[in-house]
């Protein structure tokens, strides 16, 4: 008897990059060899609306967390140093997301609920008869 399912992951775009990547046609052989198993990823990328936003949201959570709340130029440039990092690591997660080709849905995250209705909506469009 075979069985269906979906399963949901959440997941950095460093794994998500390993998962696309890894070779599961021989880890299925090799786990049911000679069986016709299958397996689809159907991938969603949820991204924000901008880089800004990215950057704006880790500036107010090192501030909270106390990076780089000492007063002085020194503090200031070591919480810039790690924004612009965050920045070129978020724009380079956005540009692979967006030009790979490995994802089906792209869903841009500015509203919670909407965004929840289109993840929903995309995956009724998927997998109607599994949910």
């Amino acid at each position: 008897v075979k069985e269906a399912g979906v399963c949901l992951l959440d997941v950095d775009p460093p794994t998500a990059r390993q998962l696309l990547e890894y070779r599961w046609d021989r880890a299925l052989e090799a786990l049911a060899p000679g069986e016709d198993v299958e397996l689809a990823f159907v991938c969603v990328w949820v991204s924000v609306n901008s880089i800004d936003t990215v950057v704006e949201r880790n500036r107010a959570q090192l501030q909270m967390n106390g990076t780089g709340a000492a007063a002085g130029a020194e503090a200031d440039d070591a919480l810039e140093k790690q924004l612009a990092s965050i920045r070129r690591q978020a724009t380079a997660d956005m540009e692979w997301a967006l030009t790979s080709g490995r994802f089906d849905f792209t869903i841009v995250n500015e509203d919670v609920d909407a965004a929840s209705a289109e993840l929903q909506k995309d995956a009724q469009y998927c997998f109607d008869e599994n949910l």
